[in-house]
């Protein structure tokens, strides 16, 4: 789990085709139908039709912030390696829908605390052994000074509250809903982007957020089940039509009785 959620992050950063702004869309496109399949194998998750529904809306949004971005005329970056580049991003979302699934079953079914602390002991030694393979050349041509010293400060921040309050919310809800919240991170990274980088605004944008959260409060309203809960429910629906079955007859047994004691 560790491992592959550490290659999807790394993998996502070695995309040399695919902008930032294009790669995260198609990204979380692709990481959430994945995870619906997985979800349905591994963990027995059953959706209703309303969430499927809800999951198009979403994709919908997504492909109105994708719009909002070829009408505001970003730079969509670099044609060369596409194929590589879109090989790059499906491999990291399988892997980081793979990782998602593994987190949910975890939390829900063994520790919250022991899963963060495996998190933080081996994620720590599996990056440091791919930082020192992949990045050894990188590191050393960094001009460090306090700007850069503070954005890594605050990117860890922001990567370790990422860390502790995802499984929190993954036990409260699922991974599926998580990814599906997550569609909306995008959205806040091009609002920060129109101040850091004036990027031109659209109206798109706000359509896209309007719509990936309708899509994510429709996916909520009705909750998930799994296939055990849904055999027990017939069992217990048996069991209770069996049981008003006996008490039947036994009321009709008990009035033909006193029926023939009266007639007697």
């Amino acid at each position: 789990m560790h491992y592959n959620d550490l290659d999807s992050i790394t993998l996502r950063g070695a995309n040399i085709s695919i902008p930032y702004e294009m790669l995260l869309p198609l990204l979380d496109c692709f990481v959430i139908p994945v995870l619906m399949l997985l979800s349905w194998i591994f963990l027995k998750t059953r959706y209703r039709p309303l969430h499927f529904i809800a999951v198009t809306v979403c994709l919908l949004g997504v492909g109105a912030m994708v719009g909002a971005d070829l009408l505001a005329g970003r730079d969509q970056g670099s044609s060369h390696h596409v194929l590589l580049g879109d090989g790059l991003v499906l491999v990291s979302a399988a892997l980081y829908a793979v990782s998602n699934v593994c987190q949910e079953y975890t939390v829900k079914n063994l520790s919250r605390v022991e899963f963060l602390g495996m998190m933080g002991l081996f994620g720590t030694l599996i990056s440091g052994v791919q930082m020192a393979i992949l990045e050894s050349k990188a590191i050393p041509v960094i001009s460090w000074n306090w700007t850069i010293c503070l954005l890594f400060v605050a990117y860890t921040l922001c990567m370790y509250g990422l860390y502790s309050f995802m499984p929190v919310v993954v036990n409260m809800t699922s991974a599926t809903a998580v990814n599906l919240s997550l569609l909306t991170a995008d959205l806040f990274s091009l609002f920060c982007g129109m101040f850091l980088f004036r990027y031109n605004f659209s109206g798109l944008y706000i359509v896209s957020f309007v719509v990936i959260t309708l899509g994510f409060i429709m996916f909520n309203i009705v909750p998930t089940y799994t296939a055990d809960q849904s055999y027990a429910t017939n069992d217990r629906a048996y069991h209770l039509a069996s049981s008003a079955d006996v008490q039947q007859d036994i009321v009709v047994d008990w009035l033909q009785k006193d029926k023939r004691m009266r007639t007697a």
